[in-house]
């Protein structure tokens, strides 16, 4: 019965908590209910604001129908007025598009002629730069014709002046010779025959000259090369032109730094004529002191230099001493420069495959070297 009682006991506290959960649900529920009535009656109240709302809306729309017909009639007269409009002006369009093609056809047109007068102008500038060039070349070219012509005098004066002596020399003594012979002592004979000789070469060396370099200027000389042992016809031809040309001047030829036995392949009778005007341009402007003949030869090239101790030349005078019938300034006041030997020299040294240069510091001499 106790445990009965127990049990009967502790069913009976089961319940109670049950019931006191069911209350607590009940509470709950009761609270939902309270909540969903709140809610029913905002829905309620909500729901009749949306009623006035669709009243006013009805209200509205009713005005709107009215307003929208007319609306739509007034947008179907506005269509009827476009289309008579696009078709007033479906021509107009056509014309506006023939009138934008021309205006490119003439835009490229106006381009093409714009091209074309740069082009122009761009002529016309080089054909004024081109005038200009040679207007400026005329005024040189009339002023070498001016000084041409001065130097033209000189050269006369002077080859007449070295052909006019010589020639007399050289007939005087011949007719002396030819009418008097048999008067004259042997002595006399050979030196009247040293004096012919002499001015025979001068003559022979001038005239040949003028006449080789005619040829090389004008391109007609054909070289006659052959292999030659230059170191004795540089000797001989120092030798030769002192004989000729020194007369009683106080020089001196140091051929001792000319390498011996150089061979190359030259024409012999134009290196002579380099040489000897190369050693008679020292001897008559050099007036003491020694003539100095170098000769050379490497691998690569000759090298033959004669320096003296004559009386030099100026940076200007050095310009040009090469070009024919130019002559220095210390040289057109004497009557042994004719212009055309250094002149030969260089057109030689050149158809050889060489150059000339000249080095003179004012007053100390001159050095002339030939590659």
């Amino acid at each position: 019965l106790r445990e009965e009682q127990s049990q009967t006991i502790a069913d009976l506290n089961q319940h109670v908590d049950q019931e006191n959960k069911l209350g607590q649900r009940v509470d709950g529920l009761n609270n939902d209910l309270k909540r969903a009535d709140e809610l029913v009656e905002r829905m309620n109240k909500r729901i009749s604001d949306l009623e006035r709302e669709l009243e006013h809306t009805a209200v509205l729309s009713n005005e709107y129908r009215g307003e929208s017909m007319e609306m739509r009639e007034e947008a179907r007269e506005l269509q009827f007025a476009v289309v008579a409009i696009s078709d007033k002006y479906v021509g107009d369009v056509k014309l506006r598009r023939e009138i934008q093609k021309y205006q490119k056809h003439l835009l490229k047109k106006i381009e093409r002629i714009r091209n074309e007068r740069k082009v122009q102008q761009k002529k016309i500038e080089e054909l004024q730069f081109t005038i200009k060039h040679q207007s400026v070349k005329i005024k040189d070219h009339e002023k070498e014709i001016e000084r041409l012509g001065a130097t033209s005098q000189q050269i006369l004066n002077n080859v007449n002046h070295e052909l006019r002596l010589p020639v007399g020399n050289v007939m005087n003594f011949a007719d002396m010779l030819k009418n008097s012979f048999d008067k004259f002592s042997e002595e006399q004979v050979k030196m009247m025959h040293e004096e012919v000789y002499e001015n025979s070469n001068k003559l022979s060396s001038m005239i040949l000259n003028m006449l080789d370099l005619a040829m090389l200027s004008a391109k007609e000389l054909e070289l006659e090369k052959r292999n030659i042992n230059l170191s004795e016809l540089v000797e001989d031809r120092v030798n030769q032109c002192s004989k000729i040309y020194v007369e009683d001047k106080p020089l001196k030829f140091d051929v001792t730094t000319v390498q011996p036995d150089v061979m190359a392949n030259l024409d012999p009778n134009y290196m002579r004529q380099v040489v000897d005007n190369i050693v008679i341009n020292a001897i008559n402007y050099s007036f003491k002191g020694t003539i100095q003949i170098r000769l050379e030869k490497d691998d690569s090239f000759i090298k033959l230099e004669i320096e003296d101790q004559g009386i030099g030349m100026s940076i200007k005078d050095m310009a040009d001493v090469f070009d024919p019938f130019k002559m220095g300034s210390k040289t057109e006041c004497k009557a042994k420069g004719r212009g055309v030997g250094l002149a030969l020299c260089k057109t030689a040294a050149e158809a050889h495959g060489g150059s000339i240069q000249v080095e003179s510091p004012e007053g100390r001499g001159a050095l002339f070297r030939v590659l």
